[in-house]
């Protein structure tokens, strides 16, 4: 089960074009889950609520297994709370799709509140970047360039080879200065 947890947190990222391959993993693993860690089962329904946002597009069993994630995780020890910070990013990914705004700021600033404390910046930057598209949604320019700009610092000191999300962010920035008369 272990190896088909790690095997479906791999391929998240690329759901879209391993899209058969995640689902046969998580099928398996969903059948196996006997043995895993409170941590692990916490993954493993993370992975179960992003499989049926992204793939089943069905929001209800969603928002259900990311609930059952963050309260496994919310049991495990203090070193474990990263997890956390990303099935909250998660959460707001779809509250911010289906325009709950309100609620995904929310969601934003409390995995913000995670990371900040735990110092990792590879998902702080994440965060960082979409509390600053979501400060777009509202109008907040000067707020969203903030965070844009702590976003960019980021990737260029730890990803400069990411000139795609580099362009993405500058080009934020550019929407935020326009609107600021900048």
């Amino acid at each position: 089960p272990q190896l088909s947890l790690l095997g479906c947190i791999a391929l998240a990222p690329q759901i879209h074009q391993r899209g058969a391959a995640f689902r046969t993993l998580l099928d398996y693993l969903s059948e196996h889950t006997g043995g895993l860690s409170s941590f692990d089962m916490g993954r493993f329904f993370h992975m179960r609520g992003y499989a049926s946002w992204q793939l089943d597009r069905v929001l209800y069993t969603a928002f259900f297994s990311l609930n059952q994630s963050i309260s496994l995780l919310l049991s495990c020890p203090a070193a474990t709370s990263y997890y956390l910070a990303r099935v909250h990013n998660t959460y707001v990914q779809i509250l911010h799709q289906q325009g709950q705004l309100y609620g995904a700021l929310q969601e934003y600033e409390e995995a913000l509140r995670i990371l900040e404390k735990l110092g990792d910046e590879v998902a702080l930057a994440h965060v960082l970047g979409g509390l600053g598209r979501l400060c777009l949604d509202f109008g907040a320019h000067k707020v969203a360039r903030e965070y844009l700009l702590r976003d960019l610092e980021i990737v260029e000191r730890t990803s400069p080879e990411m000139t795609r999300l580099r362009t993405q962010l500058l080009s934020h920035l550019g929407a935020c200065a326009l609107e600021l008369g900048d």
